[in-house]
C-alpha cells in the first residue's frame, strides 16, 4: 500500500479504521444506534451498524439498516472475493451495504458493484480512498482516530458522540476478576 496524505494504509490497524468510520457516522450526523462490532473478530462481515430514519408522507416512516464493512484491502480482489464479502452480508439483511475501502475501484469493480446491488436485496455503496481522503479532510480530527483509535487527549469529546476504547483482553484470575 502507498501512503496518501499522510497516512501509509499499510500501518493503519483494522480496528482503528472501524473506530474512524464508527465515529464519521456520528459527525455526519443522520445515524443512530451505532454499533461498533470490531472488539474481536466474528463481526460477520459488520463493523459498524448503525439505523436511519426516514419520514414518508401521510405520517408513515421508515428505518434503515446499515452495515459498514472496512476492508484494507491494497489492491481490488477479484469478483469472487466480492461476492463472497457480499453473501456474508446478506445474512444480516441490511437495507444498505457499504464497503469503505483505502483503493479506487476500475471502472470494472464499479460495474460489478452493479451487479451485485441488482441482485441483492440491499442497496450497495462504495466509499473509496478518493472518498475517505474528502471525509478526512471535512473532519480532519478523525485524522488522529484513525491512525490512533481515539480522540486527541487535547480535544473536548465532540457532541453526540459517544467515545469507545479498545479494551486489552487479560486472563481472568484464579477469583474470576479481570
Amino acid at each position: 500500500m502507498i501512503e496518501v496524505d499522510g497516512i501509509n494504509w499499510s500501518e493503519v490497524n483494522h480496528q482503528h479504521f472501524e473506530k474512524f468510520i464508527y465515529y464519521l457516522l456520528a459527525f455526519e450526523g443522520h445515524f443512530y444506534n451505532r454499533m461498533w462490532f470490531g472488539k474481536g473478530g466474528g463481526d460477520k462481515g459488520r463493523d459498524v451498524v448503525a439505523k436511519t430514519f426516514e419520514k414518508l408522507p401521510f405520517g408513515l416512516a421508515y428505518e434503515r439498516k446499515w452495515i459498514f464493512q472496512c476492508k484494507k484491502w491494497a489492491t481490488m480482489p477479484d469478483k469472487g472475493a466480492i461476492m463472497n464479502e457480499a453473501f456474508t452480508v446478506m445474512e444480516h439483511k441490511p437495507d444498505y451495504w457499504v464497503l469503505v475501502i483505502p483503493v479506487d475501484p476500475s471502472p470494472d469493480k464499479i460495474d460489478y458493484f452493479s451487479v451485485i446491488e441488482e441482485n441483492a436485496n440491499f442497496k450497495m455503496v462504495v466509499i473509496p480512498l478518493s472518498q475517505i481522503q474528502e471525509l478526512l479532510y471535512k473532519y480532519p480530527e478523525l485524522k488522529y482516530v484513525l491512525l490512533n483509535g481515539k480522540f486527541p487527549d487535547t480535544s473536548a469529546e465532540p457532541l453526540g458522540v459517544k467515545k469507545i476504547e479498545i479494551l486489552d483482553e487479560k486472563e481472568p484470575t484464579e477469583g474470576g476478576e479481570v
